[in-house]
């Protein structure tokens, strides 16, 4: 192969295909046009980007996807002809259609007419019902991965790309390759938070397709990805434009569906989504009722008491054959998480989860495992602060992650189905380069979900509200000096910057009412003093408990006065959760890693309850330079349950 940079050269060859010229680059790798030479035939081929070969268990998901792929017959579906490996990359050899795609087509002509956009709506999802049809969920449904042709004088629509976005379902694996832009306008909320995809993971990205149709625009246009992500999984869809709502009032109710937070509240499969939209164009409402089309992994979990009817996809596809990927999941009735104020509802045990972690199915007869953000995801309930509230996502690579290794705790605690109760200890300093110099303990004593949480801090600022939250779903570290970034001429480390390390804030330590991540910024029920006294009794999600065991877990005291001014102000720029907030009230003050010790638990011949302990204290030491004024120093301690 002749390579110029990352680039194949024209004329230079791969498994028996010309590279003729490069026609598409995206984040998962780099479109040619290429001629077989046998055959004189002229096809898209894709090379996948080289990190993907690199990863053993990506290898063999595109061999076995790339094969279910290959054998759908559609007429809104790209077809596969070939796949293979060649000199170490990855590549597969798609039929080339001649046109554009949607993406380009938007951005030369903004919002489409209504009716062309419901056209183009149902053409794929008929494509969707189909690969749902035969257990395949495409991840990433986006304006690009949607071609445009004529054929037969009139618009057709072509999906393509199916399953190969498995590899990067999730925020923080796509931001470690780099390939978070471009994507994240259409991620469903379970990709962002690690929840189990299936089909209704599709219908969320479709239902975003499909409002940028109508609008014009994406449906969370925010200043940076993290914001993004941040309003997929807790904002509820934006209004479309009031014309479009005068002349089709119904299309409101059916982006709310299709677009709805909980996967149990959107339609269980893409042609009900086309079928109400093609209604609200005439001014009506489906009557029918809920189908399912999805099979083994792309089948939805039915909600309880919804009811569906099994149907077979609305375009004719080939007779299932027999596939190499998990078993179809059972779709029994389970209960879905409380949606608006109430604690976390109780789940599946997570050693279950675990032992079927890493096939990327479900554990038979048992939910997926949890997701570390807890709670609804529609607004209000919990408290009636005045700030708006935001959800913030666990990252997606947490699940497995945690899953393992509760399986390697609970093969060692005698067959229990959760790990024996094991005291954690650390020792916890002032954010580096925040210049805080308050002080502090807490401890966390957990006893299966449910949490008994003590915090005594001191010398923060004085009459200004602390936000304080348990976060999970990063590095579980407290984060560096190295982490600290310019901030309006500043060097600090803000909420984003340490959201690497210590993961986003998975439950709210509030005083009273809701401890979900809707109320992280609930200002008016989080303690105002500089000396905090803290105690409280709540119920942690399952996913941040087995975070927390895991030693994946945090206690964080935001709000600090970086220029001693005595207020919260905007000297280091505004908040990058909310923009009408100054960045010294969200920014990192106090951080501690809450720490496996498992030899203060020897000896115990019985599960009990843990405690967690924080210690929060400032170390002063040598600077290395003005911004490393604190040196991050942690220390575990012996604390028994």
């Amino acid at each position: 192969m002749a390579l110029r940079g990352d680039e194949l050269q024209s004329g230079s060859a791969i498994a028996g295909y010309r590279i003729d010229e490069l026609i598409g680059r995206g984040g998962m790798g780099v479109v040619y046009r290429a001629t077989n030479v046998a055959m004189n035939r002229i096809y898209a081929l894709k090379i996948l980007a080289p990190e993907l070969a690199e990863d053993e268990q990506f290898r063999e998901r595109f061999k076995r996807e790339t094969r279910i792929a290959a054998s759908l017959h559609h007429p809104n579906i790209v077809g596969i002809q070939n796949a293979g490996e060649h000199e170490g990359l990855l590549f597969f050899v798609m039929d080339y259609v001649t046109g554009t795609d949607l993406h380009e087509v938007l951005l030369k002509q903004g919002a489409l007419e209504p009716s062309r956009a419901v056209d183009l709506l149902e053409q794929c999802a008929s494509a969707l019902d189909a690969a749902h049809a035969r257990g395949l969920v495409h991840r990433d449904v986006k304006p690009a991965n949607i071609l445009i042709t004529v054929k037969d004088g009139e618009e057709h629509a072509y999906l393509t790309d199916f399953g190969l976005a498995k590899k990067f379902d999730g925020a923080s694996a796509m931001t470690a390759k780099g390939l978070m832009v471009g994507t994240v306008d259409y991620m469903a909320p379970e990709q962002i938070t690690g929840m189990r995809t299936d089909a209704r993971t599709d219908i969320y990205g479709l239902g975003c397709v499909f409002f940028q149709m109508l609008a014009g625009r994406v449906p969370y246009e925010r200043e940076n990805s993290v914001a993004t992500l941040f309003a997929h999984v807790h904002e509820p869809p934006p209004p479309l434009d009031g014309g479009i709502i005068d002349t089709y009032p119904e299309f409101v109710p059916v982006l709310e569906k299709a677009m709805a937070k909980e996967p149990g509240d959107r339609y269980f499969s893409a042609g009900d989504f086309a079928r109400d939209a093609a209604a609200a164009l005439k001014g009506m409402r489906s009557g029918a009722r809920p189908t399912i089309v999805g099979i083994g992994e792309a089948a939805p979990l039915v909600e309880a008491g919804e009811t569906a009817v099994p149907v077979q996809p609305r375009a004719t596809a080939p007779p299932a054959e027999p596939r190499e990927t998990a078993p179809p999941v059972v779709a029994e009735p389970v209960a879905f998480e409380t949606r608006i104020s109430e604690p976390a509802p109780s789940a599946p045990a997570v050693a279950a989860a675990a032992a079927h972690a890493t096939s990327g199915s479900p554990p038979p007869d048992v939910p997926p495992a949890p997701a570390l953000a807890g709670g609804g995801g529609r607004e209000g309930g919990g408290g009636g602060g005045s700030l708006r509230r935001y959800r913030v996502p666990g990252l997606a690579a947490l699940v497995l992650v945690v899953a393992a290794v509760v399986a390697v705790i609970v093969s060692g605690s005698n067959g229990s189905s959760k790990p024996a109760g094991q005291p954690f200890a650390s020792a916890q300093q002032p954010v580096p380069t925040n210049r805080v110099t308050g002080s502090g303990a807490g401890t966390v004593r957990l006893n299966g979900d449910v949490a008994s949480v003590t915090l005594d801090a001191k010398g923060l600022l004085n009459g200004s509200p602390h936000a304080m939250h348990i976060h999970a779903g990063g590095q579980g570290e407290c984060p560096p000096a190295s982490a600290a970034r310019l901030h309006n001429g500043h060097v600090a480390i803000s909420t984003t910057n340490g959201i690497k390390f210590y993961g986003p804030p998975q439950v709210a330590l509030t005083a009273s009412g809701d401890t979900s991540p809707k109320s992280i910024i609930d200002f008016p029920r989080y303690p105002t003093s500089g000396d905090i006294t803290y105690t409280r009794k709540i119920t942690v999600p399952p996913g941040v408990a087995a975070a927390i065991r895991a030693g994946n877990a945090v206690v964080v005291v935001h709000g600090i006065d970086y220029n001693h001014n005595g207020i919260y102000d905007n000297v280091l720029d505004r908040s990058e959760l909310k923009r009408s907030l100054p960045g010294e009230a969200t920014a990192p003050a106090l951080c501690g890693h809450l720490a496996a010790t498992r030899t203060a638990a020897a000896g115990r011949g019985r599960s009990a309850g843990a405690t967690y302990a924080v210690v929060l204290r400032r170390y002063v030491a040598l600077p290395a330079t003005p911004a490393d004024r604190f040196a991050l120093l942690c220390h575990l301690l012996g604390v028994t349950a």
